[in-house]
C-alpha cells in the first residue's frame, strides 16, 4: 500500500516540474488579473475538489491569505508560482500550466474507494436540510445524495486567464483512511477580519462570486454574463477603501441578478429609513403615509432628497438593488430604503404639497405603518370582508371567511398562514408551481437539468370548501412564499389576482457568510408558474390591473382593493375561467 501511495506523490510531483524563464513568464500582471485568475482557481477547489485537506480548510481565510499571495505577483511566472504555492497543498493533484503548453497528464492511482463531491443546491450556509446538502461520496460516513456520479478520473479545464490554465481531478482515491496524493490544511489564521483590511474585502467578493458562479439557479433565465461581473467587482474592490465601500460593491454585484432574494448585510447597526411610505404614482414620487410628526404628509411629491433631485437619487440607488424595476421601487420607496442612514439622523427632503414647496428634515426613527387605515379583518359591506392575510392567522378568520359572500385577501408582502386557505380553496389536487433543486457534481452550472422537484401536488384538501368570490391583492411587495400562494391560486383556478406584477423572486433563499461579518443572500432554487411560466424577475401578472393614481392617493383610495370589491361583489354565476 505504501508503494501505492509513493508512486500517486511522484506522480503529482511530475506534474509540476521546474520551468525555465520564458518571453511568456516575463508578461507583466495586473492587480486584477491576478485576483480574477486566483478567484476563478478558488471556486473549482473550494467546491469540487475531493481532497481531505480541501474538505478540512477555513475557505474564508484561505480566500484572504489567497489574495495577499497572489498580489504579490508582478509577472505571469511568478503569479504562477503563487497558484501553486496556495493550491498544491489543499489540492494536490491540481496543475497549473501555461496556454501555449499542453495541459500534464492527471494523476492516475488505481486503489481505494473512488471520492468526489455531491452537491444537492447550495448548503455550505446552513445545516443540510431535504432541499440542501452536500457530501464527499465515497468517504466512510456519506451517504449518496443522488444517482448520478463522476467517471473515476474525471477532471475539468478551467482557463484562469493571464495566460495561465488549470487542470484540477475532481475525484481521488482513499488509501489507508484518506484521499491521495496528501497534502496538508493550511493553518488557521486567528487575527480578527475586519472589513478595513484590504485582503478581507478582496476576499469576500472572490467568495460571493464563487457561490453563485457554482450554484445560482436562474443565469439560464436571465442571460448574465456573470464572468464579466466579476472582472467588473474585482476592480472595484481595488478600489474600495473601507467597509461601507465594499457593501456597495457587494449591493452592484448582486443587482445583476435581478433577484429581490438578492441581499447584502453589512456588520454592524442596520441602517433606519424616514417613517414614510412612498411610491411611484404616474411617473411621479408620492408620499402614502408618515408617522404623525414627521414633517410628511400623504399626497406630498418628493422633489429633492439631500438636494439630489429624486429621479437622479432613484437611478443612483436602484443600481444597488437587486429585483425587477417595480420591486426596486419597492425598496427604495415603500421601504424608504432610498433614505438609508444611522438612526436618529435626519434627511432632507424637498416635497411639493399643492401650490407650497416645503422643505422638510425627517428623523430616521419610527414606524410609517400601512397605506390603508384597516382593520386586519374588515367588512366591506353586503356580505363582502376583507382579509389582510400580512397580519391574520387562518384559525382566526376560518368562520367569518366561509361564511361571507365575497372575499378579499391581502397578499401584498408577508402573507402567513395561507396553506389550510387554500386546502379550503382547491377543488382537487394538480400540479401548481414547480420548484427544481439542482443536483450538481460539475462546476460552472454545466451539468444536464437533473434536479429534486416538487409541484405541490400533495396539496391538502380540506373542507368545507370556500364557495364565495375570492380576489387577491398582489404588488411588487408580494414576493417568495406569497408568490407560492398566488401561483397555487391562478394553478387551481380559486381566485383571481388584482393590482400590479408580484416581485418575481420565488423559491428558498441561502445567505452565504463572507469575511468582515458581511453576507450576501441569492434564490438557491429555480421555481415556475402554472405551466412552468417564468416568475423570476417578472413576476406573476394581476388578473385585474390596478395601478395606484394621483386622485386614488388624495382621497386615500386603494385602487386594487375597489377593483377587486368589484369583482366579489358581482353577483354573476362564477365562469369556468374564474
Amino acid at each position: 500500500m505504501g508503494r501505492i501511495v509513493l508512486l500517486a506523490c511522484l506522480a503529482a510531483i511530475a506534474c509540476h516540474p521546474t520551468r525555465t524563464r520564458s518571453p511568456f513568464d516575463h508578461q507583466p500582471t495586473t492587480d486584477a488579473e491576478e485576483l480574477c485568475a486566483f478567484a476563478r482557481a478558488f471556486g473549482y477547489v473550494r467546491y469540487f475538489h475531493p481532497s481531505d485537506e480541501a474538505a478540512a480548510t477555513d475557505w474564508n481565510r484561505f480566500a484572504i491569505d489567497g489574495t495577499r499571495q497572489v498580489l504579490r505577483a508582478s509577472d505571469r511566472a511568478q503569479l504562477h508560482s503563487a497558484l501553486e504555492r496556495l493550491f498544491t497543498p489543499v489540492a494536490p493533484t491540481i496543475a497549473f500550466h501555461r496556454a501555449d503548453e499542453p495541459p500534464p497528464p492527471p494523476v492516475a492511482t488505481s486503489a481505494g474507494a473512488v471520492v468526489q463531491w455531491q452537491h444537492l443546491g447550495f448548503s455550505f450556509a446552513r445545516e443540510p436540510s431535504p432541499t440542501s446538502s452536500s457530501v464527499r461520496l465515497g468517504t466512510p460516513s456519506s451517504s449518496a445524495l443522488f444517482e448520478r456520479r463522476l467517471e473515476p478520473g474525471a477532471f475539468v479545464d478551467a482557463p484562469l486567464g493571464a495566460g495561465l490554465l488549470m487542470r484540477m481531478p475532481m475525484t481521488a482515491r482513499i488509501v489507508d483512511g484518506h484521499t491521495i496524493p496528501t497534502g496538508h490544511t493550511p493553518s488557521s489564521d486567528a487575527r480578527a477580519l475586519d472589513a478595513d483590511d484590504p485582503a478581507v474585502r478582496q476576499a469576500a467578493v472572490v467568495i460571493a462570486w464563487n457561490a453563485l458562479q457554482h450554484f445560482y439557479p436562474y443565469f439560464d433565465v436571465l442571460g448574465t454574463d456573470w464572468a464579466a461581473v466579476l472582472t467588473a467587482s474585482i476592480a472595484d474592490v481595488l478600489d474600495d477603501r473601507n467597509s461601507t465601500d465594499l457593501e456597495r460593491t457587494l449591493l452592484r454585484m448582486g443587482a445583476q441578478l435581478h433577484d429581490a432574494h438578492t441581499m447584502v448585510r453589512p456588520p454592524g447597526t442596520p441602517p433606519r429609513a424616514i417613517p414614510a411610505r412612498m411610491a411611484r404614482v404616474e411617473d411621479q414620487i408620492i408620499v402614502l403615509s408618515a408617522a404623525a410628526g414627521s414633517g410628511l404628509l400623504r399626497g406630498d411629491r418628493v422633489i429633492t432628497i439631500e438636494g439630489q433631485p429624486i429621479d437622479d437619487a432613484l437611478r443612483d440607488a436602484a443600481a444597488l438593488v437587486s429585483g425587477s424595476a417595480a420591486r426596486k421601487d419597492v425598496v427604495l420607496l415603500w421601504y424608504a430604503a432610498i433614505t438609508f442612514g444611522a438612526a436618529g439622523s435626519t434627511a432632507k427632503l424637498a416635497v411639493q404639497r399643492g401650490e407650497e414647496h416645503v422643505e422638510v428634515e425627517v428623523v430616521r426613527a419610527g414606524e410609517p405603518g400601512l397605506d390603508l387605515d384597516l382593520a386586519p379583518v374588515h367588512e366591506l359591506g353586503d356580505g363582502l370582508l376583507y382579509v389582510d392575510l400580512r397580519r391574520v392567522e387562518w384559525s382566526e378568520v376560518e368562520k367569518r371567511v366561509l361564511a361571507a359572500r365575497g372575499i378579499v385577501f391581502d397578499a401584498r408582502g408577508g402573507a402567513l398562514d395561507w396553506v389550510p386557505l387554500l386546502g379550503h380553496l382547491a377543488r382537487k389536487a394538480v400540479p401548481g408551481q414547480r420548484t427544481f433543486v439542482q443536483r450538481v457534481i460539475h462546476p460552472d452550472r454545466t451539468d444536464p437539468a437533473d434536479a429534486v422537484v416538487h409541484d405541490w401536488s400533495d396539496l391538502e384538501l380540506l373542507s368545507p370548501k370556500i364557495e364565495a368570490r375570492v380576489a387577491f391583492l398582489v404588488d411588487a411587495r408580494s414576493m417568495s412564499s406569497d408568490e407560492t400562494l398566488l401561483s397555487l391560486v391562478v394553478a387551481h383556478g380559486a381566485g383571481v389576482l388584482v393590482g400590479e406584477p408580484s416581485a418575481g423572486a420565488n423559491g428558498r433563499f441561502v445567505a452565504v457568510p463572507l469575511p468582515g461579518g458581511f453576507s450576501i443572500s441569492f434564490t438557491g432554487e429555480k421555481t415556475t408558474g402554472p405551466g412552468d411560466q417564468r416568475i423570476h424577475a417578472v413576476g406573476l401578472q394581476p388578473d385585474i390591473l390596478a395601478p395606484r393614481t394621483l386622485a386614488d392617493v388624495g382621497a386615500g383610495r386603494d385602487s386594487a382593493l375597489e377593483r377587486a370589491r368589484e369583482y366579489v361583489a358581482d353577483t354573476a354565476p362564477l365562469t369556468a375561467s374564474e
